[in-house]
């Protein structure tokens, strides 16, 4: 077997947004306690259910008639909150890998930035991401590869156990992991 320089070098965790600008559900669910309101919000979050991408006919408004792509998930953190998402129109078609990058899957460590967070007092956190927030997503780690490829999400979170940020990703795949019955396995 050929081996290259680099083939015994793990690859090593490097993400490329600071702890400081996430915004744990639990302090959204604070803030739902005071009423109805949201906010433009950075998260970092365990996909436990996609659904879509799929095309909506448009009813009201200026697009009334144009059909668009929504995406649906259902996100969670390892304090167990959840919250759910819908992406709309190219948002939705690039999350759900129509385009260069892979599609979001169950299974997916998150972080999402420009997301809006909506509350109503005793309802639960929903999430929106539409292009006029300019939303984006990093696929921290996959803790259920299909692909081949998906191995190259799969940073080795062992190395990187000094910086809050792998730590953080860590503990979701943990939590995952258990939820979905995965440990150990």
């Amino acid at each position: 077997m050929d081996y290259s320089d680099a083939s015994s070098i793990a690859r090593f965790p490097n993400f490329q947004f600071s702890l400081h600008k996430v915004t744990p559900l639990s302090s959204l669910y604070v803030a739902s306690r005071s009423g109805k309101g949201s906010r433009k919000v950075n998260v970092l979050l365990a996909v436990l259910e996609v659904e879509g991408p799929d095309s909506i006919r448009i009813k009201k408004g200026v697009d009334a008639g144009k059909e668009v792509a929504i995406l649906k998930m259902i996100l969670g953190e390892e304090e167990g909150l959840i919250c759910k998402l819908t992406a709309w129109r190219e948002i939705a078609e690039a999350w759900g890998g129509f385009g260069p990058s892979p599609g979001l899957k169950r299974g997916d460590i998150l972080y999402l930035e420009n997301i809006m967070a909506n509350w109503e007092a005793g309802s639960s956190i929903t999430l929106t991401a539409s292009p006029y927030n300019k939303p984006s997503t990093e696929i921290c780690y996959r803790t259920m590869p299909y692909t081949h490829e998906d191995n190259r999400l799969r940073p080795d979170l062992r190395l990187g156990q000094s910086d809050a940020a792998v730590k953080k990703i860590a503990a979701l795949v943990r939590w995952f992991e258990n939820m979905a019955g995965l440990a150990g396995a």
